[in-house]
């Protein structure tokens, strides 16, 4: 049902315009400008209440997209642009290692992390020190996890980068359980470079929205990228 009103649902307030606009409800669904393969995705979650949607654009430029249920309907609460891998999205169930591009899928949320002692979330939140790296060797027996302290990996991202992209960021569950060498390691939620530089297959934003995500986050919480190509 398609509602004329003086008035737009955007970032989860209402904020008072001088022309009409438009809102679409739609199966449960309270927000503006709504994508079918995000609805279709938001309908088949049944086991929580909130939602990190990432959209495609053009090229590396996306769109992340912060949903939440109340009752039986999901309510957009904002949505910040992102950026994705340099190659864009890899097909569900296509992702290999250094392929440059992000999974397609639908996944729980890990540890949230940072270069300070604490953090404002209710994601488990872990510090991330020069001693630690999440291990992208297909050949180690720790791959596609957190190590702290010495490893026999021959490759690994350094957890505490100097460049500040991982200053804040999440770890997304993919190719957690189990873990299938060779179909990806470490994607996370962190800092960008820039708006217009994509990822090595990672979902990055502006550093503010990193923090605004983390902040609103629950634990329970699911990441979904690349709606409109999920498998039905």
């Amino acid at each position: 049902m398609l509602i004329d009103q003086k008035s737009q649902l955007a970032c989860g307030k209402v904020l008072c315009l001088p022309s009409i606009s438009l809102v679409l409800i739609w199966s449960g669904v309270a927000f503006a400008d709504a994508n079918p393969g995000t609805q279709r995705v938001l309908d088949r979650l049944a086991d929580t209440s909130q939602a990190i949607v990432v959209e495609g654009r053009e090229g590396v430029q996306a769109e992340l997209r912060a949903f939440e249920k109340i009752g039986s309907t999901w309510t957009e609460k904002f949505r910040v642009p992102a950026v994705i891998g340099k190659k864009g999205f890899a097909p569900e169930d296509e992702k290999t290692e250094g392929d440059l591009r992000t999974p397609t899928g639908i996944y729980t949320i890990g540890t949230a992390f940072g270069y300070g002692p604490i953090m404002k979330t209710s994601v488990p939140y872990r510090q991330a020190t020069a001693e630690d790296k999440f291990i992208d060797d297909v050949a180690s027996d720790q791959y596609n996890t957190w190590v702290h302290g010495n490893t026999n990996a021959k490759s690994f991202e350094e957890m505490k980068r100097t460049d500040g992209l991982y200053e804040f960021g999440l770890v997304v569950n993919y190719n957690m359980n189990p873990i299938i060498k060779g179909k990806g390691s470490a994607i996370f939620i962190h800092v960008w470079r820039s708006s217009t530089d994509g990822t090595a297959g990672c979902v990055a934003l502006e550093r503010t929205n990193v923090v605004r995500l983390l902040e609103w986050l629950k634990p329970q919480a699911r990441a979904v990228f690349d709606p409109d190509s999920l498998k039905k």
